[in-house]
């Protein structure tokens, strides 16, 4: 189906409605425009092969009888009487006492003019029983609105043979209800002629309309004349529709002809449902032909039948002549036969867009109208020409507007389509813009140049190349500079344009004119310039102007005396200096007398320690003068600092301090006294020495102070320095010189008198049994300390230990010896930091408690655990962390047996591993012969033991949260002996099975005397070795015997193995070698 047009269905839209004309166009074209069939889109609706055939049943056709048909009375009555007397005047027809009986009957020749209060359903009939044929009947209709179901609106009779033309004046509505008439029915096959009235100056509109009717808009009535002929609609706008007949044309199911219908110069809208646009009625068979359509918009749809044509007929001589003719339809061709010129030469539709609605010439012949109209004035946006196919398939040359386009006829779609052209540039518009010189700014005229409004289906413009004037070089880039420049463009290819390089005209150049004057131009509104003293010439003068001005050569060594105005010349230097009309600025310069802004001091001398000096004159160094004169100053004195010890103290010797004055490098000494003479200082003051001293400093002290004092020797705290800070937020640090330093706070102390305390320390840790702290200690740099002070505290006091570089860092566990018990146990962790100048780490701990101490570095905490003497180690909840060492109790020996048993009662152990081997360095190298794990007895055999020395020990082992093992230390190493020969392990080389007779093949092995071959139907695995429950058992003698052979075998399955044995103990009993691999065999008898 042929795609819908929705100008058909508004035409239709109108057929259905009361509303006026003006209020439905004005719905309709808000509500949207007709769909527009574009050039591009080229619809196939003007051929006539592939009309679809409209079918007709008994069911579809309305058929009557005589005595169904209404009745209807045209006759003339009182209404001839009263439009004979009112041929002067002008009717109304909504006015009932003008019209009788709903008909107002023309029955003279004459004029008759017609207008409407408002919409009526009174009617006109033309009756010709007194009209000769030379007469004529000009109906005028101004403004009337008719709106009826009892018949055609308007009806010309079958007895009419004069002309009929009806003069429209504005909007009229010949509108009917009835499905058996038309809205404008002509009976006869005199001319009627539509067309408007001659005064006026705006074309009048007729708006005729069959509402779901079987008759035609304008045209033959479903009851009336078979055929529709000879209407002629000029210079006006017609709008005409139907549902079963046609817009303009026959009716319903009539056989008859439609012939002799001209449109000239009008827009004319014909639509139906079933019947033709323009032609035949719906269902019909009748002929279509004589139809011209000349220099008149027209559009003419269907949805079943055809545009223009027949619906169900035959179609001929449809002859278009200019104008717009635009004939569509859903089912049909929009034209069921192809027109002509009206000179008997085929034409085809042309599809031009223009949807500016701009003037159209074709082949250099303006073309009217220029774009396809409505009645209502809206406009399509096309222009749907029929031209005829040239010689040569050659093009059409269409101008829209300015825009050149070439239309040639495409076979294929029957129809003309565009084709390429070369654009040049009279398709674009340039206007020239004004540009004015900016710094480093580059013009652009791809703003100013652009393709026509009315051109369409262009490229892009995808370059600008531009040229000095008169220079056919093309420049790099777009210019910056003042000058006349010309430009070219490059274009790509559009639907309906080919890309072309390099298009110009001749006027097409721009100016750049010269700028005023550079941006940085000095401003020189103060017509005169005072300048410092200083400015001795004019190009002393800075700051009026950047760099890119300079003074004039022929002004810059002027010189400026001063108080007198001397005029210089600034000129700009710039790069671009040729794109300013200005480039220099006059000043006038007058040199200011010196305001001493710079001044200094001279004839200055010093005073000093002993002698007076002088505090100088003060003068202007840029004029010499002198401002003010100086006065003596006072001798100053000496000026010590803090003293230089020049003799160190010693044990034996007084110590030395040296004075120096500040100013003048005299010296002064005082004696310190001795070294290590237990007088404490305080920490950078040799010379502060003593308790009292301290004592002094503690009541200048405030809260949050703290006291650093080296000990120098002393080893107790007076009672009367602890008065001095108790209870206050005073702190005293107390270096004793050997990497020790006490921290007391002064809060901490609370008893009511305090007493002398003994800050002694030692670092050592003699005092602590080493098989304690040998068990945490694995750094090097782990250390014990000695305190001189036993018991418990009487306040909790820092020490803060030094640690050694490498310990920065680490954990410091601080293990106190608790000497009643017998073990060490971390009392603290904490992390070593650089708590004093240098960053020499130090660990601080909390003492409550004397006396000795052991510090473990480590990476982690070890706070809680207790170091056993039985070497041991649990946690603060008393789990054990590492079992106690494991010692041998015992050893047994027999053949080449060895059995190793450990003492009772090892705390904490869950297992012990034990190891031997033929090396006394074993546990060095960590390389044993074997190795055995026991988590029952603790005990464990190793067997089989070749000949000589074996070395034996052991070890305790618990699973940590890991489930790793946790060793306790080895044992000392046990040596042992073992005097017998172990022979080689044998190998079963081959079962042989006959019957239930069994050989087995074994190898000869080393030191063996014999050989002991077991055989059962069941077998264990002891000790790490699988051998059969003995059911029959072989002992051979002589290494060289390798074969034995069992007898009465049961069926079933069997288990074999060997070992060697021999002689050599001294019992005489037998030692054996390790089983062979245990072999499976099947006998069947």
């Amino acid at each position: 189906m042929r795609k819908k047009l929705l100008a058909g269905m508004l035409a239709l839209a109108l057929c259905s409605t009361n509303m006026p004309l003006q209020t439905i166009f004005a719905e309709e074209f808000t509500s949207g425009n007709p769909d527009v069939v574009s050039e591009e889109e080229t619809p196939e609706i003007f051929t006539n092969e592939e009309q679809e055939a409209v079918g007709e049943t008994d069911e579809e056709l309305s058929v009557f009888s005589s005595e169904e048909v209404p009745e209807f009375n045209d006759a003339p009555d009182e209404a001839m009487a009263a439009a004979e007397n009112e041929q002067a005047g002008e009717i109304d027809l909504a006015d009932n006492d003008k019209v009788m009986n709903g008909v107002y009957t023309i029955s003279s020749a004459g004029d008759y003019k017609f207008t409407c209060s408002r919409e009526t359903g009174n009617r006109i009939v033309v009756d010709g029983k007194k009209i000769s044929a030379k007469d004529s009947i000009n109906i005028y209709l101004n403004k009337v609105n008719i709106n009826t179901s009892a018949g055609p609106a308007l009806r010309i009779n079958l007895n009419v043979e004069a002309t009929v033309t009806i003069h429209l004046t504005g909007t009229n509505s010949l509108i009917t209800k009835n499905n058996y008439y038309a809205g404008l029915q002509k009976d006869n096959k005199a001319r009627l002629i539509i067309k408007t009235n001659n005064s006026d100056a705006t074309a009048g509109i007729l708006n005729a309309r069959s509402i779901d009717g079987d008759s035609a808009g304008i045209g033959g009535g479903f009851y009336g004349s078979v055929s529709c002929s000879n209407i002629i609609i000029d210079s006006c706008s017609v709008i005409a529709s139907s549902k079963y007949g046609a817009g303009i044309g026959g009716s319903k199911q009539r056989a008859g002809s439609v012939s002799d219908i001209t449109i000239n110069s009008s827009s004319v809208t014909a639509s139906s449902t079933d019947g033709a646009g323009i032609g035949g009625g719906g269902y019909g068979a009748s002929s279509v032909s004589g139809i011209t359509i000349n220099s008149s918009s027209v559009t003419a749809s269907s949805t079943n039948g055809a545009g223009i044509g027949s619906a169900g007929g035959t179609c001929s001589n449809i002859g278009i002549s200019g104008g717009s003719v635009k004939a569509y339809s859903d089912r049909m061709p929009g034209i069921n036969c192809t027109p002509h010129n009206g000179n008997s030469t085929n034409v085809y539709c042309c599809i031009i867009k223009n949807e500016y609605f701009l003037p159209v010439t074709i082949d250099s012949e303006s073309w009217k109208p220029s774009y396809h109209i409505f009645p209502d004035s809206t406009k399509d946006g096309n222009l749907y020409v029929w031209l005829t196919e040239k010689e040569n398939n050659d093009a059409y040359d269409v101008t829209v507007g300015t825009e050149k386009r070439q239309y040639s006829f495409d076979q294929a779609k029957n129809q003309f389509v565009r084709i390429q052209t070369t654009p040049t540039a009279d398709q674009f518009d340039y206007t020239q813009p004004n540009f004015t010189y900016t710094k480093d700014t580059h013009v652009d005229i791809s703003k100013y140049i652009k393709w026509k409004d009315d051109v369409t289906g262009h490229g892009k413009i995808t370059k600008v190349t531009y040229f000095k004037k008169g220079d056919k070089t093309p420049l790099a880039d777009s210019p910056t500079d003042a000058g006349t420049y010309t430009f070219k463009i490059d274009v790509n290819e559009g639907d309906y344009y080919n890309s072309v390089d390099s298009i110009s005209a001749p006027e097409w150049e721009f100016v750049i004119s010269k700028a005023q004057a550079p941006s940085s131009k000095p401003t020189d509104t103060d017509p005169t310039i005072y300048v410092s003293w200083l400015c001795k010439k004019v190009e002393d003068v800075k700051g009026l102007f950047n760099d890119e001005w300079k003074w004039s050569d022929s002004d810059i060594s002027k010189k400026l005396p001063v108080g007198e105005e001397v005029s210089a010349t600034a000129v700009y230097n710039g790069t671009d200096a040729d794109n300013y009309v200005n480039t220099s600025v006059v000043f006038k310069i007058t040199r200011k007398a010196c305001t001493h802004p710079h001044t200094a001091e001279r004839y200055y001398s010093s005073p000093s320690c002993t002698s007076s000096g002088y505090s100088g004159d003060t003068y202007c160094t840029d004029c010499n003068e002198t401002l003010s004169y100086g006065y003596t100053i006072s001798a100053y004195g000496h000026d010590y600092d803090n003293g230089v010890i020049t003799t160190e103290p010693t044990t034996e010797t007084d110590g030395i301090i040296t004075y120096t004055c500040k100013r003048c490098k005299h010296q002064d000494t005082k004696n310190l006294g001795k070294l290590g003479d237990g007088e404490p200082y305080i920490e950078g003051s040799f010379q502060k020495k003593s308790w009292d001293t301290v004592n002094d400093l503690i009541k200048t002290s405030k809260e949050k102070d703290t006291i650093s004092i080296i000990m120098n020797g002393a080893r107790t705290l007076p009672a009367s320095v602890l008065s001095g800070i108790k209870g206050k937020d005073i702190s005293l640090n107390l270096d004793m010189e050997n990497g020790f330093i006490w921290k007391i706070n002064g809060t901490s102390i609370t008893a009511e008198t305090p007493a002398d305390i003994d800050l002694s320390v030692t670092n050592t840790a003699e005092h602590i049994p080493a098989a304690l702290y040998s068990l945490i200690s694995t750094n090097q740099n782990d250390f014990g300390f000695h305190l001189g002070r036993s018991g418990a505290f009487d306040f909790p006091a820092v020490l803060s230990v030094k640690a050694d570089v490498s310990c920065a860092g680490l954990m410091a566990n601080l293990f106190w010896y608790d000497v009643e018990n017998g073990v060490l146990q971390c009392i603290q962790s904490v992390t070593v930091g650089g708590a004093f100048e240098r960053s020499i780490p130090y660990a601080e701990f909390i003492l409550s408690k004397g006396q000795d101490y052991f510090i473990a570095f480590g990476t982690e905490s070890l706070n809680g655990r207790v170091i056993h003497t039985d070497g041991s180690i649990t946690d603060e909840n008393g789990a054990y962390l590492r079992p106690a060492d494991a010692k041998i109790s015992s050893h047994s020996i027999d053949r080449n047996k060895l059995t190793v048993k450990l003492s009772k009662g090892c705390a904490g152990a869950q297992g012990y591993d034990f190891v031997i081997s033929k090396k006394s360095n074993m546990l060095q190298t960590g390389k044993f012969s074997k190795k055995v794990s026991s988590t029952g007895k603790p005990q464990a055999s190793f067997r089989y033991l070749a000949k000589g020395t074996w070395y034996v020990a052991a070890r305790s082992w618990v699973l940590d949260e890991q489930g790793n093992k946790v060793y306790g230390s080895w044992t000392k190493i046990k040596k042992i002996k073992i005097t017998v020969v172990t022979p080689q392990q044998p190998k079963i080389k081959n079962i042989t099975v006959k019957g239930n007779t069994v050989t087995v093949t074994y190898t000869k092995c080393k030191n063996a005397t014999g050989y002991e071959i077991l055989l059962g139907n069941k077998y264990k695995t002891s000790a790490g070795e699988k051998y059969p429950v003995k059911k029959y058992l072989k002992r051979t003698e002589g290494k060289n015997t390798v074969t034995v052979t069992f007898t009465n075998v049961k069926k079933g399955t069997w288990y074999v193995t060997i070992r060697a044995w021999n002689q050599t103990s001294k019992d005489k009993s037998r030692a054996y070698s390790p089983y062979s691999t245990m072999k499976k065999f099947k006998t069947k008898k």
